[in-house]
C-alpha cells in the first residue's frame, strides 16, 4: 500500500492584507512565520512588487536564533560602536528629532513613500502591543534610530532610520545587530528583518547577519546557499500579460501591458472586490467611446485570465499619504474599480475571443 502524499502548500498570492482587532503575541509569531508583516495599523503579506517599471518579487527572511553567532566583521560593528556611541533600548517615541530622521532618509526609500514617520510607523489603526526602539547619540545628538516588535518568540524589525553624515560608521547595520541581541535576550527563536528584493542590491545587506531562511513561493521556509537573484513568479506573470497582449494585437483592438501599484485596493474586504486585484494587467481601447476601458489581468494562483471592464475611480487619491512620486510611463497611477467582469479563460486566444463576444453582442 503506498503512502499518501503531503499535501502541496498552495502558492502565496501577490498581496493579502490583514485588519486584525486584537492580535496576540502568539497569533503574531504565526503571521511572521507565514511572511505577513505590520505596516502602519494593518498586516500585508506582498509577494510581487512594482517598483521602477517593473516586477518584482519580495522574498521573506528569517534569521534562526538558537545557535546564533554574528560573523567576524559584525562582532567588531558592534563592539566599535558600542564604545564610540551612546546606545538606548526603550519604547517606541516619536519626537522632532526622529521626525527630522524620517525626512532625512526619504531618498533611499523605494517606492511610494509615507509623508510622516506616525502615519508609516503606526496608522491610525489600533496598537497591539509595545513597540519598542533602539536609539543611538552621539553626545545628546540622535544620529540613529530603528523600531522593532516583539512576539512570543519571534521579533520582527520594522524600521530603520539613521543619518546620512553618519554613513560611515554603518548605524543601519549596527541597530539591526543590537535588536538582534535584545532578541536574543528575550529568548525567542527568530529575527525577522523584513524583505530582500532580488535584483535590487540595496536590500542585501539583511543578508549579512549570518545564516538566513528564505520563505518559499509555496509558503515554506528553507535554507539556501546563495540568496534568489530572479523574480520567476514576477517573470511568469509578465509573459502570461505579454502571450495575451500579442493575441489581441492580431484583433483591431489595440492592446498595452501596464504596471498597477494600487492593485492592494482589490484585495481589502471591506471594499467587497470592486478594485483590480493584480500588480499588472493589459489595458484594451475600443472604438466604442467610455471613460473605462476592457482590462485582462493574469493571477498566478488560480492560473487564469479574467476580462473585465473598469473604470477610474476619482474618489480615491492613493497617494493622499505619500510624497509626490516620478511614476514610470508604463505605470497605471489611477486606482481602476470592475464595472462588469466579463469573462475567465486558461488561454490568450479564449480571452481575444470573449473580448470579440463581448464587443458582438454590445452592438445594436
Amino acid at each position: 500500500m503506498s503512502e499518501a502524499r503531503p499535501k502541496r502548500a498552495k502558492a502565496l498570492r501577490a498581496f493579502e492584507i490583514d485588519f486584525p482587532e486584537t492580535l496576540s503575541p502568539g497569533a503574531y509569531d504565526r503571521m511572521l512565520s507565514r511572511g505577513w508583516f505590520r505596516t502602519g495599523s494593518f498586516l500585508a503579506r506582498v509577494s510581487i512588487l512594482c517598483l521602477n517599471g517593473t516586477l518584482r518579487e519580495s522574498v521573506h527572511i528569517r534569521i534562526p536564533l538558537a545557535r546564533y553567532a554574528p560573523p567576524k566583521s559584525r562582532r567588531r560593528l558592534l563592539r566599535r560602536n558600542r564604545q564610540r556611541f551612546r546606545t538606548e533600548i526603550g519604547p517606541a517615541r516619536i519626537d522632532e528629532a526622529r521626525c527630522a530622521l524620517y525626512e532625512k532618509m526619504k531618498p533611499r526609500f523605494v517606492g511610494p513613500i509615507t509623508r510622516d514617520l506616525e502615519t508609516a510607523l503606526f496608522g491610525p489603526g489600533p496598537r497591539w502591543f509595545e513597540t519598542y526602539e533602539c536609539a543611538v547619540y552621539q553626545q545628546e545628538q540622535l544620529v540613529a534610530v530603528s523600531y522593532f516588535e516583539s512576539g512570543r518568540s519571534s521579533v520582527a524589525s520594522l524600521l530603520g532610520l539613521h543619518d546620512p553624515d553618519f554613513a560611515r560608521f554603518g548605524l543601519g547595520i549596527y541597530t539591526m545587530l543590537e535588536e538582534i541581541e535584545v532578541a536574543r535576550q528575550f529568548g525567542n527563536r527568530f529575527f525577522y528583518p523584513g524583505s530582500i528584493i532580488p535584483g535590487l542590491p540595496g536590500f542585501d545587506y539583511k543578508l549579512g547577519f549570518g545564516p538566513v531562511q528564505f520563505l518559499g513561493s509555496d509558503g515554506r521556509w528553507r535554507h539556501r546557499a546563495n540568496a534568489p537573484r530572479r523574480s520567476p513568479r514576477a517573470e511568469a506573470l509578465m509573459q502570461r500579460l505579454q502571450a495575451v497582449e500579442s493575441a489581441l494585437s492580431e484583433t483591431d483592438h489595440p492592446a498595452v501591458l501596464r504596471l498597477y501599484p494600487a492593485y492592494p485596493l482589490g484585495h481589502i474586504d471591506e471594499l467587497g472586490g470592486a478594485y483590480l486585484s493584480e500588480p499588472a494587467h493589459v489595458q484594451v481601447r475600443t472604438a466604442t467611446p467610455s471613460a473605462g476601458c476592457f482590462t485582462v489581468e493574469y493571477d498566478l494562483h488560480t492560473d487564469s485570465y479574467l476580462l473585465a471592464f473598469a473604470e477610474p475611480d476619482p474618489e480615491i487619491d492613493l497617494y493622499e499619504e505619500c510624497d509626490p512620486v516620478t511614476t514610470p510611463a508604463n505605470t497605471e497611477r489611477r486606482a481602476r474599480r470592475y464595472q462588469r467582469r466579463v469573462s475567465r479563460s486558461t488561454s490568450p486566444l479564449g480571452i481575444a475571443s470573449a473580448l470579440e463576444a463581448d464587443l458582438t453582442r454590445a452592438v445594436p
